[in-house]
This record gives C-alpha cells, sequence and structure tokens, in this order.
C-alpha cells in the first residue's frame, strides 16, 4: 500500500491563512498562461512565487512508476509578509513527447490532489482554463517547440491519451475536492479579453490582492513576450526541426568517425541533438520576416501546412461531458463565454 507524507513548514501566517504555509497552489491547466501568471506573481513586490520544482520532481517519479512509495519533503518556506503562491502545471500534465509515459498524467492528478492536500500545504486551489479548440492547438504547437514535427493530425493520433487527460477537467476537479477547501476556475480568455474582470473575480475568490497596475503594465508592455504562439511560422520551425531530427540520425550513424575521433564526436553531439532544434525555436520566435528570408528559402515546398485544429465525434463528446459540462453553473465563468467555447468546439468537429 503506498504510504505518502508531507511536512509543512511551520511558519506564522499571514491574515486569513493561518493554518497554511501557502495561500493557494496554481496547477494549471496546461498551455493556460501559466507562463504569464508565473511571471507576474514573481515580479509583483506583494507576491511571493514559491519554488514547485523539488514538489513536482517527487510526485513525477511515483506517477511514472505507478506503485506505492513515500514520499517526504516540506513545504518551501514561507515569506513573511508576503502572498505565498505554489505554482506548476506541472502538476497536472507533463510527458509532452513521450506518449509512451502519458499513462502517467492520471495518476500525477491523483497524487498531487491527495499529497498536497492531506499534507495541508494549502485550503485553495486555482485551476485556469481556455477554449477547448485553442487548448489542442496550443499543445501541438508545444511539441514543436520543443523539438517534435508532427502534423497537427500525427500528434493527435499518437498523443491522444495526452490530449483526453489534460481536457478531463472532471476528474481533476473531483480528485481536488476530496482533498482541498476550494476550487477557484478561472478563464484565461477573460484575462486576455476583460482583464478588469477576471482580476475582480481572482481577488474576491482567492481572498488576494489584484497585481498592480506597475506590474501590468510592465508584464503587458511591448517587447515582453513569454512562451509566445507561434502562430503561422509553426510550420516552418516544424521543417527545421525534421532536418534537425534527420541530421542527428545521420550524426549516430558515423561509426567511424566517432572511432577515429571520439572526443569531438562526443563535443558535437549535443549541438547536433539538443542545441539544434534550441537555435531554431528562437530562430523561428524572434527573427524578422526579412531575416528568415533567406532561411526559407533554402528549404523543400512546406509539407506540413498550417492545419485548422479538428476533432472527431469522440473526442467533441469527451470534450463537452469532461471539461465543457464541469464549467456550467459556475459563477467565475461567464455563460456567454461558455457558449463560445461550445460553438468554437462545434466549428472543430470533422465530418
Amino acid at each position: 500500500m503506498s504510504h505518502t507524507t508531507v511536512q509543512p513548514a511551520q511558519t506564522p501566517s499571514i491574515e486569513g491563512q493561518q493554518d497554511y504555509p501557502v495561500d493557494f497552489i496554481h496547477i494549471g491547466l496546461a498551455k493556460c498562461a501559466s507562463t504569464y501568471l508565473q511571471q507576474l506573481w514573481f515580479d509583483d513586490t506583494t507576491y511571493h512565487l514559491l519554488d514547485s520544482s523539488p514538489i513536482v520532481r517527487a510526485l513525477r517519479t511515483v506517477a511514472e512508476r505507478s506503485a506505492g512509495q513515500t514520499i517526504q519533503f516540506k513545504a518551501p518556506p514561507r515569506v513573511l509578509r508576503k502572498h505565498n503562491v505554489l505554482s506548476s502545471e506541472g502538476l497536472t500534465w507533463g510527458w509532452l513527447n513521450h506518449p509512451e509515459k502519458q499513462a502517467a498524467i492520471k495518476p500525477l492528478q491523483e497524487l498531487a490532489a491527495r499529497v498536497l492536500g492531506e499534507g495541508r500545504l494549502s485550503g485553495r486551489v486555482l485551476i485556469i482554463v481556455r477554449d477547448p479548440v485553442a487548448l489542442l492547438r496550443a499543445v501541438h504547437e508545444q511539441t514543436i517547440k520543443e523539438g517534435g514535427h508532427a502534423s497537427y493530425a500525427e500528434f493527435l493520433g499518437v498523443q491522444r491519451k495526452l490530449c483526453e487527460a489534460i481536457l478531463d477537467l472532471r476528474f481533476m476537479i473531483d480528485t481536488f475536492q476530496k482533498y482541498w477547501d476550494s476550487i477557484v476556475v478561472l478563464s484565461a480568455d477573460e484575462l486576455r479579453n476583460a482583464p478588469e474582470d477576471f482580476w475582480a473575480k481572482y481577488a474576491a475568490r482567492l481572498s488576494m490582492p489584484e497585481p498592480s497596475k506597475e506590474t501590468l503594465a510592465q508584464l503587458n508592455g511591448p517587447g515582453a513576450s513569454l512562451n509566445k504562439s507561434l502562430g503561422n511560422r509553426t510550420p516552418l520551425l516544424a521543417q527545421l526541426n525534421r532536418f534537425a531530427t534527420a541530421a542527428t540520425d545521420c550524426y549516430e550513424s558515423l561509426s567511424e568517425y566517432k572511432a577515429l575521433c571520439g572526443p569531438e564526436y562526443e563535443r558535437m553531439k549535443p549541438f547536433v541533438d539538443v542545441y539544434m532544434k534550441g537555435l531554431n525555436r528562437r530562430l523561428v520566435e524572434f527573427a524578422s520576416d526579412e531575416a528568415l528570408q533567406p532561411v526559407t528559402a533554402l528549404l523543400a515546398p512546406n509539407d506540413v501546412a498550417a492545419e485548422e485544429v479538428f476533432v472527431d465525434q469522440a473526442l467533441h463528446d469527451w470534450i463537452e461531458t469532461q471539461y465543457l459540462q464541469p464549467l456550467e453553473g459556475l459563477s467565475t465563468i461567464p455563460e456567454e463565454l461558455l457558449s463560445q467555447y461550445r460553438r468554437s468546439l462545434a466549428a472543430a468537429l470533422k465530418p
């Protein structure tokens, strides 16, 4: 039988959270403004963003093994006179581009809810949602940012288990409700299109102050780009990654070169199989159209065309039941926004 223990730090708390070392924990969802919010909590002087990485690593290790194991760790030390936030979408998803491990996502979600809840790190959980079709588009794009080159259809065929797991909002809410006092659900679309409404709900439901105008101005100002969308450049990055993958395979076949020049071979290998794809991503993210033109001119005609994201009937029904229906009746999600999500889903249904 699994035995899990957590040892929260015994430190004083600010008003309203006397029983907990963390004011609230943000758990995702995947590709729902997590990077933006984490940067905001890091920059705003009234907040302190705690280091979530040791907790996430421990939970992911156990989830991958699917076996009972004791987890012991202390809550990150609280900073007094600050609003302390623990944030990681890694608590509810992972293993992108590793379909052989994606069965661990649901165990990870259950483990995070139970371990952090029983450990009394906080009583409040924040979940951010967005248009489900836009979420699928963003996850596919992220696979390419991380070195992949599959089309959307190929991605969905191979990584469907991941898509279903991160869209199973019903499971996440039901699971966290077993161990937590309050589950707050807000929309990244409202954050983008009606930020005043978003922050008013955030403040009321989490009993937290809204971020300062200075922090928002800095974060939303010119040049602020955090994990920005590639838009119509996504197929270009897929092409470049396809070349990088072929180059890596070719390099790894150079047995004679490796035998003759082993140290040099090893020094070059990280550039070929890691840094080349990182370079591709930054070129596509930040280069001007003019600067990219000589690069694109050398490529073969693009056979990884920009695709419209689609869902089949089974995935459509899954999203309706497991993702959209749990949003019904939530005062934090406007009815018109939920209707918009349903229209978007209906438009993406592939005959």
